[in-house]
């Protein structure tokens, strides 16, 4: 049997919360001095009430996606996300690559 390591349960507990996020809450996020998306205790896989800073350079994107959408719809169904994130190559700041969504596993 195999067991998770703990960066494997963070990347599990992130896809499970970015499956329940909806429009209304990305909108919001895009109308704050500080884009942050508020995520509730609801819809966190260890119910922890937190913020998600979201990068500027994400900005343009989100503000596409929320266009005409009704605000209580689920903003990704999570494989057209990691489809997304694959696709946007979303540099990291403190290095020279970009962010990739997966289980350490997979990557080492």
């Amino acid at each position: 049997m195999r067991h998770s390591s703990s960066l494997e349960r963070i990347l599990d507990r992130g896809a499970a919360t970015i499956s329940k996020l909806i429009v209304k809450q990305f909108r919001r996020a895009l109308q704050l001095e500080k884009l942050v998306i508020h995520v509730k205790a609801s819809q966190d896989k260890i119910r922890m009430e937190h913020y998600v800073p979201v990068h500027p350079q994400v900005v343009g994107a989100l503000k596409l996606l929320v266009d005409r959408r009704v605000d209580d719809e689920l903003m990704f169904v999570y494989n057209s996300f990691a489809m997304w994130v694959k696709r946007e190559r979303v540099p990291l700041s403190r290095t020279a690559s970009h962010f990739v969504l997966g289980r350490p596993s997979e990557i080492c």
